[in-house]
């Protein structure tokens, strides 16, 4: 079977591509040296500072520690490519998104790819595969959007998306099924190695009912953009901000989604191109000028319009990722293009969202709650080495400093749940929307997402309608190697954290979240919040925007 060529169209979208042979040919392997640094700092990860360390445990029955100790053992008998996987493998065991290794360069750089995405939807309970959309500029008389996917390299296609959710880290059923459907065809490998297959051969049915193959080379692009909470190569001390201290996110999420628009939606790049030239430039007045009652003056953030649907117009919002320095700032932002929509009823859309900045979330609650904001609490893990890190740095961790200590006395295994700010600092703005507001919310919703939903849900804002049965189930607060290393060290001198090899890298849950309210004391870590509403998507919402999906969530802000 001929393969089908799709390397310029690639290139068309500013991205270089190259086969997998000669990105493979690219890496340069670790020496035993390197690798024994990666699992002695992994260790130290998991013995003392993973704060879901027992949780996990006992969910998946897993020993990530025991696991570490027998790969460092063995670290001269694996061939480089088993070293990553046995890396990989422990990580992802206990099926967390926030705890990660994440490999040397290129991999950490470079995602593996097809030129099109396969979505799912439902007829009944029964799930139907088809082509959502293909890379600007391919062409095929009959492999288009719409068409049924049957079989993956000879395996049955829901079969196909079960093996591949098995080597996904989702913290619940349905985040491991939205991940393992993404990943047939886009693939980061800053947490995953490339496929083992070279080429792909699909099997579909043609629009007159044929069954046809085509058989897709593997490609390798360069990851574009700056990934959020990846650990720079660098080992230079960074000053701590306080953004960094409050990192919630999925980064695979966030690599997929760039890769995704420059595939897919190049108008999208040409839009944030355009609007950070003319901030650079100072072009025009950057509150009220007449470009931005149409567009975000954040568009990487945020997507705004007025959605037909068929219980009549509604204000929409897609918040596109929470990843904000400024808090302040990016509540600022959705204030004002709130101004500019209906207020007879918003739709607000957080699906694919990844995650981000947890104190912008959980500030731009106030402006929709009729009550107070209770922000979520956050709790460290009580190990020797937290309790040291917590008394070190004071001006960071001073309110969790009294229940650590206390730990050592009761042996309490968290530390008291507590915000990362004080309460009214949530509440200073207020309410500003008032009609009645829907939250639109799947699979991939994680992290800062997760409270941001658990928030709405919790402060009874209004319905909640999910693509998926939970959101991504990601309960916690990430802190990545570097900062973890430029904490310890600013008053240590043991050096028994370090940077990785290569531009290797860990992240770590440090801090667990729990939720407040009616669910008050409930962990978001693999629970996450269920809809109070379940839309599965429909062949309309695949191929006609949603359609179904907002005429949904229209009806539910009738007023």
């Amino acid at each position: 079977m001929p393969e089908l060529e799709f390397a310029k169209e690639i290139e068309s979208t500013g991205l270089a591509p190259q086969p997998m042979g000669q990105f493979l040919a690219s890496v340069e392997p670790l020496t035993i040296a390197e690798r024994r640094t990666i699992v002695d700092q992994a260790l130290r990860l998991f013995e003392e500072m993973y704060v879901h360390s027992q949780q996990k445990q006992a969910m998946y029955a897993v020993s990530p520690v025991q696991r570490l100790k027998l790969l460092r053992y063995r670290l001269e008998i694996v061939n480089e490519r088993s070293f990553h996987e046995e890396m990989i493998s422990t990580f992802m065991s206990v099926h967390d998104l926030h705890t990660n290794y994440i490999l040397p360069s290129p991999y950490n750089q470079s995602t593996a790819l097809l030129p099109f995405e396969i979505r799912e939807f439902f007829t009944g309970d029964a799930a139907v595969y088809v082509v959502w959309r293909v890379v600007q500029g391919f062409q095929h008389p009959s492999f288009m959007p719409g068409v049924s996917v049957t079989h993956l390299n000879g395996v049955p296609i829901a079969r196909a998306v079960e093996l591949n959710a098995r080597r996904e880290a989702g913290s619940n059923a349905d985040a491991n099924h939205a991940r393992g459907l993404e990943r047939l065809t886009l693939r980061p490998l800053m947490m995953s190695l490339p496929p083992d297959e070279e080429w792909a051969d699909v099997r579909y049915i043609t629009a007159e009912g044929a069954a046809t193959e085509l058989r897709f080379s593997w490609l390798v692009v360069t990851q574009p953009g700056q990934v959020t909470g990846m650990s720079p190569v660098t080992s230079a001390a960074a000053p701590v901000q306080k953004w960094m201290l409050a990192q919630g996110v999925d980064i695979q999420t966030q690599a997929v989604n760039e890769v995704k628009k420059h595939l897919f939606d190049q108008k999208q790049v040409q839009i944030e191109a355009s609007v950070l030239s003319r901030l650079r430039t100072r072009r025009f007045d950057l509150r009220g000028g007449p470009d931005f009652n149409t567009m975000s003056e954040m568009p990487e953030v945020f997507q705004f319009e007025v959605k037909k649907t068929a219980h009549g117009d509604r204000a929409y919002i897609r918040i596109l990722t929470f990843n904000a320095q400024d808090p302040q700032a990016f509540v600022a932002e959705f204030i004002r293009i709130l101004k500019l929509l209906p207020q007879n009823g918003l739709i607000l859309d957080v699906r694919g969202n990844g995650g981000g900045n947890i104190l912008a979330g959980e500030m731009l609650l106030q402006t929709l709650s009729p009550v107070p904001v209770e922000p979520e609490r956050f709790h460290f893990i009580t190990t020797q080495r937290m309790i040291q890190l917590v008394n070190s740095v004071p001006q960071w961790f001073a309110r969790w400093a009294p229940s650590m200590n206390r730990a050592l006395l009761t042996g309490a295994t968290f530390s008291q749940g507590l915000p990362f700010e004080d309460p009214a600092e949530y509440n200073r703005i207020g309410r500003q929307y008032f009609g009645k507001v829907v939250l639109v919310t799947d699979a991939f919703c994680y992290s800062a997402t997760d409270a941001f939903s658990a928030g709405f849900q919790d402060h009874g804002i209004g319905p909640v309608l999910g693509n998926h049965a939970s959101t991504g189930a990601g309960g916690a607060n990430v802190f990545d190697w570097q900062l973890v290393t430029n904490l310890y060290n600013s008053f240590s001198t043991d050096q028994a954290f370090q940077l990785l090899p290569k531009g290797a890298a860990l992240r770590v849950a440090i801090r667990r979240a729990t939720r407040v309210g009616k669910n008050a004391g409930e962990p978001l870590e693999d629970l996450g919040v269920e809809p109070d509403h379940l839309h599965r998507p429909t062949l309309n919402d695949l191929l006609d925007g949603d359609r179904d999906l907002f005429d949904r969530a229209g009806e539910l802000t009738r007023s």
